[in-house]
């Protein structure tokens, strides 16, 4: 669905991430608010390109939510379902859409700030990049 589903799920779920909404780059504020206010966006790049979410490997929006500073984490969705894994995604990211060591460093930081663990358990983590 659009980013009115983002919306609703933001204003009237108070959603404190979003799974698989890769049509918030359709509305520009949206996308802002995300970076703003650091809601993890948990992205499947090939479950979103299998299950036709995505047209085309290289139409999806990853780099462009990463780009405008939202909080991007890089997932799975269901490995055995989808034929991949989490090395498999980022090796995508790199190839395809040209994200950096830098860059990959960053999304697995990503993925412990979104992380349920305790703030403990997060610094204790992120300390070791």
């Amino acid at each position: 669905m659009g980013p009115e589903s983002i919306w609703a799920a933001l204003r009237e779920l108070k959603a404190d991430r979003i799974g698989h909404g890769l049509h918030a780059v359709d509305d520009p504020e949206l996308v802002r608010y995300l970076a703003e206010k650091q809601i993890p966006m948990e992205v499947c790049i090939t479950s979103n390109v299998l299950t036709g979410c995505c047209t085309a490997m290289e139409e999806h929006p990853v780099r462009k939510l990463f780009d405008a500073g939202v909080l991007v984490t890089l997932n799975t969705d269901d490995p055995d379902m989808f034929h991949t894994n989490l090395l498999r995604e980022y090796q995508i990211a790199r190839q395809t859409f040209g994200f950096s060591e830098d860059e990959l460093r960053q999304l697995a930081q990503n993925s412990f700030r979104a992380s349920f663990l305790s703030e403990e358990k997060k610094r204790e983590y992120l300390g070791r990049f």
